[in-house]
């Protein structure tokens, strides 16, 4: 049928009176789901005359919505611009408004329902004829919309706040999809977009084609709506497809195609071969429901150039198939993991970012040829070296400085290198360089990343500990480092916004820190030489025994450190042993001795030391989940700096708790001991021992005394006394040095 006739035939359905029967409920449906789009973006109900139940709340909406967006405010001028819309040139934008309207007149109480149908079905069966298929309907409705959005007078500034304000809400949704996504990427696309509220369209136009519960794909076009009209109702045995590219790193290219309603005469396989320009993996390839699917994957590596990806596609030899196939469009998407810059030779209609991963869609429609296509993303050589470079000047200047200066700058190094790794996009350098996406490929990158530092410290050992020799140093060093690396490794994933990390795994990543924390101690204190031999017999053994049970604390065994191993000190450990240094033996008296031993055993039965481990983790739990929450809003640098505050805050409270239990360990054991000028005494004196009287020794000594009334003047005599010469003997050791107290 030509244009003229065409139009003449509008404009005889437009003109006779139509006295038909109540429509049926399939005809109903029909009309309804002409106005699929603008429902299914809406997120109403295709199945409901007014899109919702009827209610005073929607009533009163409905009407808003027609005073705000036509001026409707009664029956009259709801009718009058329903005419309007009907009495132009038949298209689908103003067929399809018009339809809404009624549905939209009727829950706001403008119409009655058989008012809303009689003008509903007359639109109805223009669109009908107007069109072949559901698709053509919606192109159709979705080119006239895009017109309209570009000469609308919307403040596109107000309409995008709007949209920010939404996603800020989705950001903080720990269900949300957007919750892997990052703020700037965001904004970028919010700034370029054309229409800020087209992409709901497009992608309600998308559900409904391929959807098999959606209206479009459950009502055939062709439905008898009635009328009367003699003239056959054209329809299209066209389909359409979407195809999948996804670009992963090591040049691996996973696709898949779908063909809605229709099963190829042969395996598509070998045309999607030509698209991504290798032998491909087939993964699947079968009908489901009438609708074919076929999914593979191939591996080219020299798409992968260090840190940066360059894929070319020819969706040409594709399409080339899918016309011989009756395919009319090809929806697309092309995605990759979100690295460094990214580009598409033929910019996409839409592009965003979901579920960590970085999306252009679009379509092509199939009567013409398609173009090649240049997907480009990652670090090039200069944006890789960003991070190279003063990632090895950083490390070696800690380390020369360590050798001139003979002293350790490990948590200046730590920090100083998270912050540079951060600011350096290093992880996404590394785990591209490495071939690694994803949650599993952060945790590789980081890996790699902390091994240099470590290897610097590790290095600068025997500098900073002179008195040992160099395996020992090395050692030492390694295990003292070795505990800050998983807490940077958890830091800098959290600030990678594509590290994809939720509270669950934060949560069981610092439990897992603290293991390895642990051991990293106990290590260390057996590379420190904090390690003793058994002792079977003896004096001193006995009355250790005896000061255990009046702490009530079950003792396996009594341990002495000999004297140039570590750092003189007394160590009780959870599994029922005591360690003390020979220094402490040789240099305090009996009653000092005794008092040190009940101290620390008085710390092991009220569970001390279990409490400043379990406060660090509640702690560190506490800095890290509450950091993650905040890091879309902070980005990554800061997002690290709030962790490194966060931390220090926690040891603060941690060094003001630490203390607190301290304080009370001392008052009990001073009352238990009913000693406690032993104890003020001991504490003061092993102090010396090691360094000279610290303050903090100080304090713990004036609150032992005030606790038990001494005065001033007895407590300086105390702390000024010499040493009284009764003395423990040096006890027989019944084994070698094997245990450490952790």
């Amino acid at each position: 049928m030509n244009a003229l006739a065409n139009k003449w035939f509008i404009l005889a359905l437009l003109v006779t009176p139509l006295i038909a029967a109540q429509p049926s409920p399939a005809q109903k449906e029909w009309a309804l789901a002409t106005t699929g789009i603008l429902t299914e973006s809406s997120g109403r109900r295709h199945d409901l005359l007014g899109e919702m139940e009827p209610s005073a709340a929607e009533q009163k909406l409905s009407q808003s919505q027609l005073d705000y967006w036509w001026g409707i405010h009664s029956h009259n001028e709801l009718i009058t611009r329903i005419n309007d819309l009907r009495f132009h040139e038949p298209n689908a934008w103003d067929l399809v408004r018009s339809i809404t309207l009624c549905r939209w007149g009727y829950l706001a109480g403008f119409i009655t329902e058989d008012e809303a149908w009689d003008e509903i079905m007359p639109a109805a069966r223009i669109l009908q004829h107007l069109f072949s298929s559901w698709r053509e309907l919606g192109r159709s409705y979705l080119s006239r919309r895009d017109l309209w959005s570009r000469d609308l007078n919307v403040d596109s500034d107000a309409a995008r706040a709007d949209l920010r304000a939404l996603f800020r809400e989705l950001l903080f949704l720990t269900t949300s999809p957007w919750r892997k996504t990052t703020w700037n990427r965001i904004e970028r696309d919010l700034s370029t977009a054309r229409d800020v509220y087209n992409p709901s369209a497009d992608y309600a136009y998308r559900k409904l084609l391929f959807q098999k519960r959606s209206p479009w794909r459950r009502i055939p076009w062709n439905l008898d709506l009635g009328g009367g009209s003699e003239l056959p109702v054209s329809t299209s045995n066209a389909t359409i497809g979407f195809l999948t590219l996804i670009s992963r790193p090591a040049g691996l290219t996973c696709f898949s195609l779908n063909l809605m309603d229709r099963a190829p005469q042969t395996s598509l396989l070998p045309d999607l071969e030509k698209i991504v320009g290798c032998r491909a993996r087939l993964i699947q390839e079968q009908q489901y429901d009438g609708d074919w699917y076929v999914a593979g994957d191939c591996i080219r590596p020299d798409l992968a150039q260090g840190a940066e990806v360059h894929v070319e596609f020819a969706p040409e030899t594709l399409a080339a198939r899918l016309r011989r196939e009756g395919v009319a469009e090809l929806f697309y998407s092309i995605s990759h993991s979100p690295a460094g810059p990214s580009s598409l030779s033929i910019p996409a209609k839409f592009h965003w970012m979901i579920e960590g991963m970085e999306y252009d869609v679009g379509s092509w429609d199939l009567i013409s040829e398609l173009p090649p296509l240049k997907l480009k993303y990652g670090f090039g050589l200069a944006e890789a070296s960003r991070f190279y470079i003063p990632g090895f000047l950083f490390s070696l200047g800690i380390f020369v400085l360590t050798w001139w200066k003979k002293k350790a700058y490990a948590v200046v190094h730590w920090v100083g290198w998270t912050l540079l790794v951060t600011c350096t996009n290093a992880i996404a350098v590394v785990r591209l360089t490495l071939g690694q996406e994803g949650l599993s490929g952060d945790f590789v990158a980081v890996g790699v990343l902390l091994l240099l530092p470590l290897l610097v410290e590790v290095a600068g050992g025997p500098f900073v500990r002179p008195n040992f020799d160099s395996p020992r140093a090395w050692r030492v060093a390694f295990w003292s480092n070795l505990m800050l690396v998983p807490f940077a490794g958890l830091a800098l994933t959290i600030a990678d916004l594509q590290g994809g990390l939720n509270p669950a795994t934060i949560f069981v990543a610092v439990a897992l820190s603290f293991m390895m924390a642990a051991v990293s101690l106990r290590n260390q204190y057996s590379a420190l030489g904090v390690a003793g031999g058994e002792v079977s017999e003896g004096d001193l053994r006995d009355h250790i025994f005896v000061l255990a049970q009046k702490a009530r604390v079950r003792l396996r065994r009594f341990c002495v450190i000999p004297a140039g191993c570590a750092s003189p000190g007394v160590f009780a450990s959870p599994d029922g042993s005591l360690l003390l240094s020979e220094e402490l033996i040789k240099g305090l008296s009996k009653r000092e001795v005794e008092a040190l031993a009940f101290r620390a055993l008085v710390a092991q039965g009220s569970g001390e030391t279990r409490k400043r481990f379990f406060a660090a983790a509640i702690l560190a739990e506490t800095v890290f989940l509450g950091s993650s929450w905040f890091v879309y809003w902070l980005g990554r640098v800061g997002t690290l700096l709030v962790i490194f505050v966060g931390l220090s805050l926690a040891g603060w409270m941690l060094l003001s708790l630490w203390r607190f239990w301290e304080y009370k360990g001392d008052r009990v054991a001073a009352a238990l001991i009913k000693d406690p000028e032993a104890l003020i005494s001991a504490l003061v004196h092993s102090e010396r021992m090691l360094s000279g009287l610290h303050e903090s020794v100080t304090i713990r000594a004036d609150r032992i005394a005030k606790c038990h009334g001494i005065d001033e003047k007895r407590l300086r005599e105390i702390v000024e006394a010499e040493q009284v010469v009764e003395r423990y003997s040096l006890p027989m050791l019944g084994a070698p040095c094997i245990y450490s107290p952790m």
